[in-house]
């Protein structure tokens, strides 16, 4: 459960209150059991941290609930133990409290700044307003997101959405949000749909789906354009406009495919992936300077944070061209904060791994152009670079597998990587 927490932010709010607040010991105690029972899964002893899990939930309510007469609440302990519902709701799978308890400890928040106009300790300063204030706004809003998602939607259904009748960007991103939702719920329909009907190639339904989301995304464009059409001379508005349209093109992108009978090669848009990391830095880049400049720590710049952490780290597991997920790694190295409500370094951490494990035996070698192998070629055919002593004149000798007569066989191919073609040898052997 800590996973998804920065771990500054776990280590010396969560684990400071435990020692001394019995409602967050007791909390804390619950999510740990409830890990321990993911852990055990089909032992025995799984059900009995289950319900040692939530023997502890209702011991850290028991002792939340009087103080909510007492005149001195602590408001620091009170949102902790939002937060802490919360994860443990979720990991429960009831959503709809898990939700409450977001939505509650923004209310929380709303009622405490309303009285407390001077803070007067660092607590109130910083903790309080700075990480639970954004924390529990950002959750709500994509927790809001994540719920409609649940609703199953029949891939044969072309529901009506609303076409552009939007007046701010409030109203897009509620409208573009509704688009991709919709169009998730009917993709996991289509998923279904193509195992129970053994579907092997494009059918009639499937385009259709493609075609109607691939006009709905030009419809939501044009209106937005409408609504904009000279920009905003406000910086930070006009970056939320860029960055709304950005994320109208990775949903363009990545939505369509998701009717391919084969599933969606999220190689095969390498382009649009580059140029979209590319403006998100720049994004990022713009967002710092101005928000340095005004000396500002507002929402604003943790929205741009936290989603751009979250669409291109989704950018670097997906797309496996070397130089795209390398650009997209520096922009996370950039983005990483210690006031994120995500575990940044560990997310950084996994991406490197990743990409030292799916490139590994082609360290070093790069084309003609710069670029490091592996190529697209090279991955999707499971070519391996075979290690050589002394270098040779016709290239680097690459292993492959290749269906032959309906038998898979190895081949061994010579390549020059500095010239289009290269001489090619070839050894073909029964696997």
């Amino acid at each position: 459960m800590a996973s998804p927490v920065e771990q500054r932010n776990w280590e010396i709010f969560y684990l400071r209150f435990s020692y001394s607040e019995p409602v967050v010991w007791h909390s804390l105690l619950s999510i740990a059991s409830l890990m321990e029972g993911y852990t055990l899964r089909a032992h025995p002893k799984a059900a009995v941290a289950h319900q040692l899990a939530l023997w502890h939930y209702n011991k850290a309510v028991g002792f939340l609930i009087p103080q909510k007469s007492a005149e001195m609440v602590k408001i620091e302990v009170l949102l902790s133990c939002c937060y802490l519902f919360y994860a443990l709701e979720t990991n429960l799978q009831n959503t709809d409290e898990a939700f409450n308890h977001l939505y509650g400890g923004y209310q929380i928040i709303r009622v405490w700044r309303a009285n407390h106009k001077n803070p007067i300790s660092l607590v109130e300063t910083v903790f309080c307003p700075l990480f639970y204030t954004q924390t529990f706004s950002w959750l709500s809003n994509w927790f809001t997101y994540f719920k409609e998602l649940r609703v199953k939607v029949d891939m044969n259904d072309l529901h009506p959405l609303p076409r552009g009748g939007f007046t701010g960007l409030s109203d897009a991103s509620v409208e573009l949000f509704q688009i991709t939702c919709y169009g998730l719920g009917c993709a996991r329909s289509f998923e279904t749909y193509k195992v129970t009907h053994d579907i092997q190639e494009d059918d009639e339904a499937a385009r259709l789906q493609r075609e109607y989301f691939r006009s709905r995304l030009e419809h939501w464009l044009e209106a937005f354009e409408r609504l904009y059409p000279q920009g905003c001379p406000d910086t930070a508005k006009a970056l939320e406009i860029k960055y709304l349209k950005l994320i109208r093109r990775i949903v363009y992108l990545c939505l369509p495919g998701r009717f391919n009978v084969v599933g969606i090669h999220y190689d095969a848009y390498a382009n649009g992936f580059a140029s979209i990391v590319d403006e998100m830095t720049f994004i990022y880049d713009t967002a710092a300077k101005e928000f340095e400049k005004y000396q500002k720590t507002n929402s604003t710049s943790y929205y741009f944070r936290e989603n751009i952490f979250l669409h291109v780290y989704m950018i670097s597991i997906k797309c496996r061209n070397p130089s795209v997920r390398r650009k997209a790694l520096s922009l996370l190295e950039k983005v990483a904060s210690p006031q994120s409500i995500w575990n940044n370094l560990l997310s950084i951490a996994m991406i490197e791994r990743l990409i030292q494990v799916e490139e590994e035996g082609l360290e070093g070698v790069v084309d003609a152009t710069g670029s490091t192998v592996p190529s697209e070629w090279a991955r999707i055919h499971d070519i391996t670079r075979v290690p050589e002593d002394v270098p040779h004149p016709d290239g680097f000798l690459f292993r492959m597998r290749q269906k032959i007569n309906g038998e898979w066989c190895i081949r061994d191919e010579r390549i020059s990587l500095n010239v289009v073609q290269g001489t090619t040898v070839t050894n073909n052997d029964k696997r």
